[in-house]
């Protein structure tokens, strides 16, 4: 008797050790899905303020037959804030004839702009992690010579080839979403690619779609579509296609590819 109580203490106590480990697995099973969930709406909401900044760029190259410079100027040629500003008109707010009207002809941090300057828009880092974040941006421009947002030339977005790059993804821009920055390509840091996440970054181009390329990608093969001679000499499918993340957590597409685009213009 004394031995049967044993083995039938035994097997309660294993028992109990197997339930342990299944419930501690599936703790960590959860959390992992949690994670990866959090991780995946995040990335869309960038995804989409990409989009909403290439809608917004394309109804003001409709409007003005040009795209923006990247900075807005007084008469006297200082800087006063950034093309985002710029450019908020476009953006269709239904609320914005409520608000304090922007006045263009001051900074961006002047007192006039003070009550916009304090809101968030699409512009602004999607995150609700580091709240000194919340109104910086990381979308840049893509500026320098032979850009679309080279201040020499006036084109539109359907004066450029599609895989011309107009916007990229900077982490941890520190710069406010109204202020001047953007990614001039005589300065491009190495970092680029690891993007906010450190597992990549995106990238939108002149046909309006956004992609995601991983961290892996040569930053020169990404260069090679910061001009518009570049991006008429290459092909981004050839070139980049084999660095865009797989899967539907970068926002899929038709093919599920990690690519969005909002359909050809």
């Amino acid at each position: 008797m004394h031995l049967a109580h044993k083995v039938r203490d035994l097997a309660r106590t294993s028992r109990l050790r197997l339930y342990l480990v299944l419930s501690v697995l599936s703790i960590a099973i959860l959390f992992a899905v949690a994670n990866h969930l959090v991780h995946t709406l995040k990335r869309q909401g960038r995804i989409t303020r990409f989009l909403q900044a290439m809608i917004i760029l394309e109804n003001y190259s409709l409007t003005y037959r040009r795209l923006p410079t990247p900075t807005y100027r007084d008469p006297m040629g200082r800087v006063l804030g950034s093309w985002r500003f710029a450019t908020l008109r476009f953006a269709g707010w239904s609320r914005w004839d409520e608000w304090p009207r922007a006045d263009m002809n001051a900074a961006w941090n002047a007192p006039s702009n003070r009550y916009i300057a304090s809101q968030r828009f699409i512009y602004c880092f999607a995150s609700d992690v580091l709240r000194t974040e919340q109104l910086d941006t990381n979308i840049f421009a893509v500026t320098g010579p032979g850009t679309a947002f080279d201040p020499v030339r006036r084109v539109t977005l359907g004066d450029l080839p599609p895989d011309t790059i107009i916007l990229v993804e900077v982490a941890r821009s520190h710069t406010h979403w109204m202020a001047a920055g953007d990614l001039d390509i005589r300065a491009v840091p190495e970092a680029l690619t690891a993007g906010v996440d450190g597992d990549g970054f995106h990238v939108a181009f002149a046909d309006c779609s956004v992609w995601f390329l991983r961290r892996d990608v040569p930053l020169a093969d990404v260069e090679k579509f910061f001009t518009i001679a570049g991006a008429a000499r290459y092909d981004r499918n050839e070139t980049l296609g084999r660095y865009v993340s797989v899967g539907t957590e970068n926002g899929g597409t038709e093919n599920g590819s990690g690519l969005f685009s909002r359909g050809s213009r």
